[in-house]
């Protein structure tokens, strides 16, 4: 019998809900996820089908609902209580989530978080009305919260499990929607609870590689269609990959255009921007040979002087706490000076231009971005950028540019708060 597979994209609602669910029941499974993506972004809430041997289901709730009854007695063994009236009482809150807090609080993530990005002007009227609608919910929440830790009693359960994607949205992405929790004190407290468990961690804490999303970044750029197929398979309590130790920037590349085949991240943008020259930002790879050549050496910089010690500081701060491994001191102090170093030319080159290789934006920047939105994501490395105006100015704008939103809200991290 096939072992679990679950397909979709992580970043969706509704798939990110039932791998929460898995990650609880410690259970192994794989992933497939295969995007096509021709100019128009997914739906934040995807599509997922969950593969049990010849048991197929579609829709998110029912899937978590059969993990955590077949499942019940690994992992979290409270998740789906543990008698008729602990069942219950859950089900009232899962109908709760469905009817009453998804539909306002979808409407309020489109709105507020993704509208613009897609050249949509947010509709006001909608995020007001949408903002009384889950204020009123969430009263309710509250007033509930502050008699039991969680919503179904003082166990974590499918009731709260079921509100962590959109909450997650709603609170990674937009202040309004963050102050709808912040504002209310046992809802804070019952956030903080459910998002630091070590299965939305797993989910939305976990490294995405900064490869694939170098070219990612490249392909919105020139407004290329493709298709990206990703497979993980996760295995127990020994999920965190291995390979980052070696590799910290992620999960191995390939790229495939008719018969040539490339796994170099930095050699596939090149290949990208040369040969859809004309699609989308073609400015990328230069217009010229000076200008090309201006391009090369600065994407020399970034391999050569940028990229190791900011890959070095992104693995001691951000993936090895999730890994359970200590930090290396020596190692963070010493990627701190040379990265230092390194921006301290930066910033005397930002004094002249506004981007790396002159006045537009190119491979030289776009290269820079997944370990500089890493390194900006990180409390103890934001002064490296903040303390250089034009480092901040550049970081700033790379990370801001669209098709690197579209790389975030796709992928298993958020885009920081504005």
């Amino acid at each position: 019998m096939a072992g679990l597979q679950v397909f979709g994209q992580p970043a969706s609602t509704d798939v990110a809900r039932v791998l929460t669910c898995l990650f609880e029941k410690n259970r192994k499974f794989e992933l497939v996820r295969a995007d096509k993506f021709n100019g128009q972004p997914n739906d934040i809430s995807g599509q997922v089908t969950f593969k049990d041997g010849d048991l197929t289901l579609t829709n998110s709730r029912a899937i978590i609902r059969h993990v955590a009854t077949k499942y019940e007695d690994e992992g979290n063994k409270a998740l789906y209580g543990k008698g008729a009236l602990d069942r219950a009482l859950i089900e009232q809150w899962l109908q709760s989530e469905a009817l009453s807090f998804a539909r306002p609080s979808s409407a309020l993530i489109f709105h507020l978080a993704f509208a613009e990005p897609l050249g949509i002007h947010p509709d006001e009227a909608v995020i007001e009305q949408n903002e009384k609608k889950l204020s009123a919910i969430l009263d309710i929440y509250n007033k509930r919260l502050g008699d039991s830790k969680y919503l179904a009693g003082d166990s974590f359960t499918l009731a709260d499990l079921s509100h962590l994607p959109n909450s997650h949205y709603l609170v990674t992405l937009s202040k309004r929607g963050q102050e709808l929790f912040t504002e209310r004190k046992n809802v804070e407290r019952w956030w903080n609870a459910i998002s630091t468990r070590p299965s939305w961690k797993e989910v939305f804490g976990s490294p995405t590689s900064t490869e694939v999303t170098r070219v990612l970044m490249c392909l919105f750029e020139k407004d290329v269609e493709f298709q990206l197929i990703r497979v993980d398979t996760y295995k127990g309590q020994k999920r965190m990959p291995n390979y980052l130790k070696l590799q910290p920037h992620g999960q191995a590349l390939t790229l495939e255009d008719g018969k040539l085949t490339l796994v170099d991240s930095r050699e596939i943008c090149r290949h990208i921007a040369g040969r859809n020259h004309e699609r989308g930002n073609k400015e990328l790879f230069g217009t010229c040979t000076l200008e090309r050549a201006a391009i090369e050496q600065w994407l020399q910089t970034e391999a050569h002087s940028f990229g190791p010690p900011s890959s070095e500081l992104v693995f001691n701060l951000a993936f090895a706490p999730l890994m359970g491994q200590e930090k290396d001191e020596k190692a963070v102090a010493a990627s701190e000076r040379k990265l230092g170093e390194v921006l301290d030319i930066y910033e005397r080159r930002l004094a002249e231009a506004e981007y790396l290789a002159g006045h537009k934006f190119t491979l030289a920047n776009l290269s820079h971005v997944p370990n500089a939105h890493r390194l900006g994501s990180i409390p103890a490395c934001r002064s490296l950028f903040a303390s250089r105006a034009n480092v901040n100015r550049w970081w700033k704008q790379i990370t801001n540019r669209p098709a690197w939103r579209r790389v975030v809200a796709m992928q298993q991290e958020p885009a920081p708060v504005i």
